[in-house]
């Protein structure tokens, strides 16, 4: 079809200090009417692995709830792979979905370790630069209720 999958990372949000978000965009839709997956780092994880052990397998099914929202990965005899964001385990009402062969499988696999990786320096680099600084004042670090300033990447 004419789907396409876009992945981003923000760095906080006000009920997470880090947000992996997946777009579906389609012909059909404009981007406002199909909700987005919001992920964090550990589900980004633990998608690419899902489809690693999907990809070495016959068939394959699993299910990756994040936030308040839930991913449907399937694979069929016939090698295709099909990711869905539903409603819930309960009621599988698709709200969208995008349907790929192995050969994309690969590359979105490679990706999203890619993005895995990005989003582990950028945590580690932030927390080197807040802590250098906190060095230079002379203060403490930071208790649980103290926050860093948010900042914006885009992958």
């Amino acid at each position: 079809g004419k789907e396409i999958l876009h992945f981003f990372y923000y760095k906080e949000s006000s009920d997470c200090p880090e947000i992996i978000a997946i777009n579906c965009f389609s012909a059909n839709n404009s981007l406002s009417e199909i909700p987005q997956v919001r992920l964090s780092s550990k589900t980004l994880r633990q998608l690419s692995n899902e489809l690693k052990l999907a990809y070495g397998s016959q068939i394959y099914e699993a299910f990756i709830e994040s936030f308040d929202s839930t991913l449907h990965i399937v694979k069929d005899e016939n090698n295709f792979f099909t990711i869905s964001k539903i409603k819930n385990k309960l009621n599988i009402s698709t709200i969208w979905d995008i349907s790929l062969r192995d050969y994309n499988i690969e590359s979105l696999i490679e990706k999203l370790d890619k993005l895995y990786n990005f989003v582990l320096k950028t945590r580690e680099k932030i927390k080197e630069e807040y802590v250098r600084q906190l060095n230079e004042k002379n203060e403490k670090p930071f208790g649980m209720s103290d926050r860093p300033k948010p900042i914006t990447y885009y992958f």
